[in-house]
C-alpha cells in the first residue's frame, strides 16, 4: 500500500493561489472554497469585486471576510430589496471595514444622504471611481467630503444629483487633480462658472458628460475644448439648447483626439457649424446629433465622406436631409466605402428608398440600421427596389400598413424581405395542418385572460401504439397549466372592470379616453410583476394584481402595490424585442425622455398592444 498524500501538507498558500487564478469560471471559484476551510480562507482573501446585500449586519461581515476587496457594487438588483435599499448606516461600516477600496458602485440608492458619502470620503483615501447616479438627496456639502478625503479619485458620476451646484465643481478643481471622468448628466444647477473652475484644476479629464445641464452655454463649452484640447476623448451635450455655433467651432478646432461627440437636441447649431467637424475631428468614432434640425445634406455628406473612423451615426429627426446625402459615399477609403456599423435615420421624412440603396452599397460592415418613421421607407418598397442587406444586419422598418415597426432578420447576404416573408407564411401553413386544442375564452359574461389560453399542438394522424393515451396526458396536463396559472393570478375580469381599475388607480379625467387594456407583467430588479397594461389618450399605466411584499429595516412587512404611469409626451420610444433562446417570448421597452426603459412582457395580444403604443406616441409626438 502506498503512502496517502494530503495535498494540503504538500501545497503552500502561494501555489494554491495560483491554482486558483487559473480557474476561468464562476462556477469552478466557488467549487474551491467548499473543499476546505484553508481553501475558502485563500479564496476570500483573493476576491476583488463583489455584489452584496445591503445591511451593516452581513457588511460586517463581509469586511471580516474579503480583507482586499477593490471593488464593492451596492446598486439596485435583483439581489435586493427594493425597500430601503442602502442607508448611512451601511456607508459608515463600508467606510471602516473597507479601507482599501478603490471603486464603490451606489447607483439609485436614493436612501443615501451627505451624512454616509461625507464618510465614504473621511474613510476610503484609496477611492479611484465613485457612482453615486440617481441619489438624489446628495448636495454639495456631501460630496465636497468626497474630493477633499479622496485625492486618487479618477471617475465621478453624479448623473442625476440635481441639488448639486458649482461648488462641487470648485471641491474638484481644488482637491482632484488625476479627475479622468466626469458625467455631470442632469445635473441643471451646474453654469459655466462650474465648468470653468473645474478646468484651473482638473487637467487630465478625458470623458466628460453635460447632457440635460440646461444652464451650460457656450462660454463653458469653450474654456473645456481649449483647456482639454489633447486629452478630451469624449464630450456629450445632449438636450444642451443654450449653445450655439461658437461651442462647436471650438470644438472642431481644439478637440483634434475626440473620439465621441453628442450633440443631439441642440437645435440652435447651424449647418454650417455642424459642417465644420469634417475637416478637423479626423478621430470621431461616434456622432449623434438627434434633432439637430439644421443638419443639411451638405453638412451631412462632409461629415460622412471625410470622417472616416466614423462607427455610429445618428441624425434621427433632421427633416431637412434627403437622399442627396449619401451620394459618392461609396468611393470614400479608397473605393471600400464607409466603415459604419449602426446608423439611425429615423423620423427624416424626405429620405426614400433610393437613399437607403445609396447607404447600403457604401456601408457594407452594417450591423444595425434604424430608418422607422420614415414615411417613404417601408418594408414594400425595400421589396420591390430588391435591396440586400448584409448579414447579420438589424433593421427597423416602419411599416404604415400595420402600424409597426418591423425588425427583418437575415440569414445569408442573398435574402431579401420577400423571401423572407414568404418563409414565415409557409412556417404558418405547416402549424395550422396540426390540430389545435384550446380553452374556451368566455364563459356566462366573464372574460378569461387570454394568458390562459394555452395551446396544445398535436399531430393529426399518427399510427405510433398509445398515441390517444399521449393525447389524453397533453390534454390533463393542459388543465394543469391552466389551474396553475389561475391561482399564480391570471385573474377572471368581468367586462368593464378595465376602466374601474383605472379611474380608482390614477388620476383621470373626463376628457381622458381608456383605449385598450391587456395583461401582461412588469419587469422590475425583483423579477417580472403581474397586472394590467392602460393606454389612454394620455399616458400609459400599469397597476399590479397583487401587493408587493418588502421589509423595512425594523424587520417589518411592508405592503404596496406597484404602479407605474408615464405621460405619452414623455415617451422617448416604443421598441420591440424577443428572447434569443425562446423567439415565442416577445417584449415591449418604453424609453423615457430621461432614459429610463420599462420593459413590460407577457402579453395575450403582443401585436394589438403594440400597434396601440406606437400609434399614440407617433400622434402625441412633435
Amino acid at each position: 500500500m502506498g503512502e496517502e498524500i494530503c495535498i494540503n501538507e504538500r501545497l503552500r498558500d502561494d501555489e494554491l493561489v495560483t491554482v486558483l487564478d487559473k480557474l476561468e469560471t464562476d462556477k469552478d471559484e466557488d467549487a474551491f472554497c467548499l473543499v476546505c476551510k484553508r481553501w475558502l480562507y485563500l479564496q476570500s482573501t483573493q476576491r476583488r469585486k463583489l455584489c452584496p446585500r445591503a445591511g451593516p449586519h452581513m457588511l460586517r461581515k463581509l469586511s471580516a471576510r474579503f480583507t482586499r476587496l477593490h471593488h464593492l457594487d451596492l446598486s439596485l438588483s435583483t439581489s435586493r430589496s427594493l425597500y430601503p435599499g442602502v442607508t448611512d448606516s451601511d456607508l459608515l461600516v463600508v467606510a471602516t471595514g473597507f479601507t482599501g477600496l478603490r471603486v464603490l458602485v451606489l447607483h439609485m440608492c436614493k436612501g443615501v444622504t451627505d451624512t454616509g458619502i461625507s464618510a465614504i470620503g473621511s474613510g476610503l483615501s484609496s477611492l479611484q471611481s465613485l457612482d453615486v447616479s440617481l441619489c438624489k438627496k446628495l448636495t454639495d456639502q456631501g460630496l465636497s467630503a468626497v474630493a477633499e478625503g479622496c485625492h486618487d479619485l479618477r471617475i465621478l458620476n453624479i448623473c442625476g444629483c440635481r441639488l448639486v451646484t458649482d461648488i462641487l465643481l470648485q471641491s474638484l478643481s481644488k482637491n482632484c487633480h488625476k479627475l479622468e471622468e466626469l458625467c455631470l448628466q442632469a445635473c441643471i444647477n451646474i453654469t459655466d462658472t462650474g465648468l470653468t473652475a473645474l478646468v484651473n484644476g482638473c487637467k487630465r479629464i478625458k470623458h466628460l458628460d453635460v447632457n440635460r445641464c440646461t444652464n451650460v452655454s457656450d462660454h463653458g463649452i469653450c474654456t473645456v475644448a481649449e483647456a482639454y484640447s489633447t486629452s478630451l476623448k469624449t464630450l456629450k451635450l445632449l438636450d444642451c439648447y443654450k449653445l450655439g455655433d461658437k461651442s462647436l467651432f471650438t470644438v472642431a478646432n481644439f478637440c483634434t483626439n475626440l473620439e465621441t461627440l453628442v450633440i443631439a437636441g441642440c437645435k440652435n447649431l447651424s449647418s454650417y457649424s455642424i459642417r465644420s467637424l469634417s475637416g478637423c475631428t479626423k478621430n470621431l468614432k461616434i456622432l449623434k446629433m438627434d434633432f439637430c434640425i439644421h443638419v443639411s445634406d451638405t453638412s451631412l455628406n462632409c461629415i460622412l465622406s471625410q470622417c472616416t473612423c466614423l462607427e455610429v451615426v445618428e441624425f434621427g429627426g433632421c427633416e431637412e436631409v434627403t437622399d442627396a446625402a449619401f451620394q459618392g459615399l461609396w468611393n470614400v477609403n479608397k473605393g471600400s466605402g464607409l466603415r459604419l456599423k449602426i446608423l439611425e435615420i429615423f423620423r427624416c421624412p424626405k429620405i426614400t428608398v433610393l437613399g437607403i440603396s445609396m447607404v447600403l452599397k457604401a456601408c457594407r460592415s452594417l450591423e444595425c440600421l434604424d430608418v422607422s418613421l420614415c414615411p417613404r421607407v417601408t418594408r414594400a418598397g425595400c421589396d420591390e427596389a430588391g435591396l440586400k442587406f448584409p448579414e447579420s444586419c438589424k433593421i427597423r422598418i416602419y411599416d404604415p400598413s400595420d402600424n409597426r415597426t418591423h425588425f427583418p432578420t437575415t440569414s445569408s447576404s442573398n435574402t431579401t424581405a420577400a423571401q423572407r416573408l414568404e418563409d414565415d407564411q409557409n412556417m404558418d401553413s405547416k402549424l395550422s395542418s396540426s390540430a389545435m386544442i384550446a380553452i374556451p375564452s368566455v364563459s356566462r359574461g366573464l372574460v378569461l385572460s387570454k394568458s390562459c389560453q394555452t395551446l396544445c399542438t398535436l399531430p393529426s394522424s399518427s399510427n405510433i401504439n398509445g398515441m390517444k393515451r399521449k393525447h389524453s396526458l397533453a390534454v390533463s396536463k393542459l388543465l394543469e397549466i391552466v389551474k396553475h396559472k389561475l391561482s399564480y393570478g391570471a385573474k377572471i375580469l368581468p367586462l368593464g372592470r378595465e376602466k374601474r381599475i383605472i379611474s380608482k388607480s390614477f388620476n383621470t379625467h373626463d376628457s381622458e379616453k381608456l383605449l385598450h387594456a391587456t395583461r401582461c407583467s412588469i419587469y422590475t430588479t425583483a423579477g417580472a410583476i403581474a397586472g394590467i397594461l392602460f393606454i389612454t389618450s394620455e399616458k400609459v399605466g400599469f397597476c399590479s394584481d397583487r401587493s408587493v411584499k418588502t421589509y423595512s429595516a425594523s424587520g417589518k412587512v411592508l405592503k404596496f402595490q406597484y404602479k407605474v404611469s408615464i405621460p405619452l409626451g414623455k415617451i422617448k420610444g416604443v421598441g420591440e424585442s424577443v428572447n434569443m433562446k425562446r423567439p415565442s417570448k416577445k417584449y415591449i421597452e418604453l424609453v423615457t425622455v430621461d432614459n429610463f426603459s420599462f420593459w413590460f412582457l407577457g402579453f395575450p395580444n403582443y401585436e394589438k398592444t403594440l400597434r396601440f403604443l406606437l400609434r399614440e406616441t407617433v400622434r402625441i409626438s412633435p
